[in-house]
This record gives C-alpha cells, structure tokens and sequence, in this order.
C-alpha cells in the first residue's frame, strides 16, 4: 500500500491524506474529499496510522511548512514497513522565491546528511534564470530507506 501525505489536488496513494481540504498557498482550488480514495483529513506529525503499515510513503512539498520535521519523518519512518520507501520532495533553502510560499524551514543536502538515521539517496535538481549562466539549487528530493529499526528522531 502506498500513502500520500499532503498530496494537494493530485493524489498518488491508496491512501491520501491532508490537513487542508480549502485552498492554500500551493494549492490554487479546494479538494472534494469525496473524491479522493481512502481520503484522511490528518496532521502529518500525528498520523493516524499503525506502525509499519505502508510499503512506500509520498511526502510531498509538506515538510518545510511542518514546525516540527523531526516529528514528521517519525511519524513517516513508524508507518513505513521495514523494508519500505519514503520519498520526499522539498524546495531547496536557495530555491527562487522559497521565502513567499509560507515555507517556516529551508533545507540542504547537508541537513538531511546530518538529520537523517536512515540510508537514503539525496538529489538536488537546478535551475537557470539566465539561460545557463548561473545554475541555482531548486528541489531536493529523497529516497529514505527503511532497512531496519532505528530509533526515533526525538
């Protein structure tokens, strides 16, 4: 089973799940929760699910806006199965106009290396704003695994 944690208006999981179903900065429309399968309106840092229940875990654009991340990837890594993935997709703390989108954390390759308990695969995708002049950090995106048990982050 897959879950998607705070997929907006295009969810990916048999299992999706938001805090918000109104409109908010990155999403332009509300969302018909009737619409969505398995739909759990829930706050990522307490999510309402059994330890190790799901194979892969989405986490998209969420954890910059968490105030607590080090609860986030706990509660992702207790409901992800041993042996599972989580894949998280962020804006990069030098991204273009990260600050207006009501992000509260900027992360880097470096964080995650020192934060993370978890082997993961780390990649940073780049953009141009000068057609190849300068080449500046966009998104980050992770793929935690989860091997074994580890303890918690807090």
């Amino acid at each position: 089973m897959i879950l998607d944690v705070g997929y907006g208006d295009k969810p990916r999981g048999n299992v999706n799940c938001d805090l918000f179903i109104k409109k908010t900065v990155h999403r332009t429309s509300s969302i018909n929760p009737k619409k969505i399968d398995n739909f759990v309106l829930c706050d990522s840092q307490y999510l309402p699910f059994k330890l190790n229940c799901f194979k892969e875990i989405i986490c998209s654009h969420v954890i910059e806006h968490i105030k607590d991340p080090y609860k986030l990837l706990d509660e992702l890594m207790r409901t992800c199965k041993h042996n599972g993935t989580v894949y998280l997709s962020l804006p990069h703390r030098f991204s273009y106009g990260a600050k207006n989108k009501g992000h509260i954390h900027f992360f880097t390759r470096r964080w995650f290396e020192k934060n993370l308990k978890y082997p993961f695969d780390i990649k940073i995708t780049t953009w141009t704003p000068l057609k190849f002049l300068l080449f500046f950090p966009n998104e980050i995106k992770i793929k935690i695994y989860k091997k074994e048990a580890i303890e918690c982050f807090l």
